[in-house]
Formats: structure tokens, C-alpha cells, sequence
């Protein structure tokens, strides 16, 4: 039966879901994710930048090419769409880009690792070849807890 259901899981037939107890669910694919819309000219640009500073963010238009494979162009033309979705901040000569947020940041359930330690753990690489550096310089490495570092 394993075998089955990994063969179908490859065919894109079903998805696997949660636990159901200690049982693992299956639904078929187009259940649980029903057909979306299709992308057309740059909306696909526009979307992957913004989902990437959303979770990432704020970083450098390096930072988005090396992650995503596109073109440091491509992603100039998407913040360029964002307008005033996003915004930038220049540190040390270098521009940082992060979605534009009114107010305190959301409050983050659980205790979560700080983007600097993730970046630095990633091998993610640095634009002047130490360490990698953190738009923010007065945050030190660490954790996140409810939303603020401590």
C-alpha cells in the first residue's frame, strides 16, 4: 500500500495532509489545492519578490536573484511594480528592500531564529565577503520571540 500511495503522490494524483490521530490522510490533488488563476507578463515576478521580502525582508536585490535565479533586472522591474508596497533603506552603501509595514510588526506566536543567524547558516553569500551583514546593525543574532528580538 506505501507503494501505491508514493506512486500516486509522484503521478500528482493525491497529496499527502496531517495526522488524523496516527494515521496519515490523502485527498486528491485537486481537492486540496484547487486551481488558481494564471500568472501573466510580470505578475509571477512581482508576486515571488514580494513573497520573498514578506518572509525574508528587508534585503538586497542580490539577495532576491540569488534565491530566486532571476535576473537582478527581473527583480528591479518587480520592485518597480510594488511602487509603494515596498520600501528601501540605504546602510553602509547598500539598499535594502522590505514591504512596507504601518505600525508594529505582527505579534509571532512561538520562539523562532532571527533572519541574521538563519542567512549566516544558510551560506548565503555576502556582499563584501565576511560575514553577512544585517541591515539592521544594532540587532544582534539571536531569537525571536513574540515578535521582538531577545
Amino acid at each position: 500500500m506505501p507503494y501505491i500511495l508514493i506512486h500516486c503522490e509522484l503521478e500528482a494524483l493525491i497529496a499527502s495532509g496531517g495526522l488524523s490521530g496516527k494515521h496519515q490522510t490523502y485527498a486528491l490533488l485537486d481537492e486540496r489545492f484547487p486551481k488558481g488563476g494564471k500568472f501573466g507578463g510580470e505578475d509571477p515576478l512581482v508576486e515571488l519578490t514580494l513573497r520573498y521580502l514578506m518572509s525574508h525582508g528587508p534585503a538586497t536585490v542580490k539577495d532576491v536573484s540569488w534565491w530566486s535565479g532571476l535576473t537582478m533586472g527581473d527583480i528591479r522591474k518587480a520592485l518597480a511594480a510594488l511602487g509603494s508596497e515596498v520600501e528601501q533603506e540605504t546602510v553602509d552603501g547598500l539598499t535594502f528592500w522590505a514591504v512596507r509595514t504601518d505600525g508594529d510588526p505582527p505579534t509571532a506566536r512561538g520562539v523562532h531564529s532571527s533572519r541574521r543567524t538563519t542567512r549566516r547558516s544558510s551560506g548565503t553569500p555576502s556582499h563584501d565577503g565576511s560575514a553577512t551583514r544585517s541591515p539592521r546593525p544594532s540587532l544582534p543574532p539571536g531569537v525571536i520571540r513574540a515578535g521582538r528580538a531577545v
